[in-house]
């Protein structure tokens, strides 16, 4: 999949942010809308809303997250319990954060570069992490940050307008349809991320999550997801640490007879 870029030889960094803006309508923007029109739907369903939706896809911006604000909400939990449970699978976006940062350079500055990344920081969810590790590398350090800015405001614009959608067609969308929105979201983000899978490392930490999370779901379905990225991701650790160390073990000499 490819991203929209600033013309070639360009330095501007008003071209950076109009290409972000741009790359967002794209494939990207399609995954967002299906998801967003289905938490809509679902949040309507539950109760929440269409203020407090709309407020959740700006600051949490990550379908499960909502989805938990909106069940809890229905369930009457307390703020704090949701503001926790909010907060604990939002957690997952850290080092997600990390290595997207390390592609803007120094962090010392000023209060102004400082406000700058945190704003970026509210943007990171799995289709602008996406996107934007594929796109840092090309493009120069000035044109960078003005790029994930475009990206980023045009993702989350699109994810407001269809959580209005969703809301509004909530009682036209049967309940079937409305998690299967949901989903797709994921699963393009699974799709973009296996045309770069090389290396049987990679492979194997596929092949073992997604096997090792289905064997333990119909037994512990609230720790499958759990089971599978840990032992899958430990598997495939040990696979390529074996692999590594066989490629770079040197050579024995032939032996000759004196």
């Amino acid at each position: 999949m490819t991203y929209h870029l600033p013309p070639a030889g360009s330095t501007s960094p008003l071209e950076a942010w109009r290409a972000g803006l741009i790359a967002g309508l794209g494939a990207p923007g399609f995954a967002l809308i299906a998801s967003f029109i289905g938490f809509g739907a679902l949040a309507r369903e539950l109760g929440l809303s269409l203020p407090l939706a709309l407020l959740s896809t700006m600051t949490i911006w990550a379908v499960p997250g909502q989805m938990a604000l909106a069940e809890m909400q229905a369930l009457g939990a307390d703020f704090l319990a949701i503001v926790i449970a909010v907060t604990l699978i939002n957690a997952r976006f850290l080092p997600m954060t990390l290595p997207l940062f390390a592609y803007l350079g120094s962090h010392a500055g000023g209060l102004k570069r400082k406000a700058s990344l945190y704003g970026l920081g509210q943007f990171v969810a799995l289709t602008f992490w996406t996107g934007s590790m594929r796109v840092m590398p090309l493009l120069p350090m000035g044109q960078r940050m003005p790029w994930l800015y475009g990206f980023g405001m045009s993702c989350i614009g699109i994810s407001l307008m269809a959580t209005v959608g969703g809301y509004v067609a909530a009682s036209q969308l049967p309940i079937a349809i409305k998690l299967a929105l949901v989903f797709l979201n994921p699963l393009f983000f699974l799709l973009v991320f296996s045309a770069d899978v090389k290396g049987a490392d990679n492979i194997a930490a596929i092949i073992a999550g997604a096997a090792i999370g289905l064997a333990v779901h119909p037994l512990w379905p609230d720790w499958s997801l759990m089971a599978g990225g840990v032992v899958g991701g430990s598997i495939a650790f040990v696979i390529g640490e074996r692999m590594g160390a066989r490629r770079s073990k040197p050579a024995e000499p032939d032996s000759q007879e004196p």
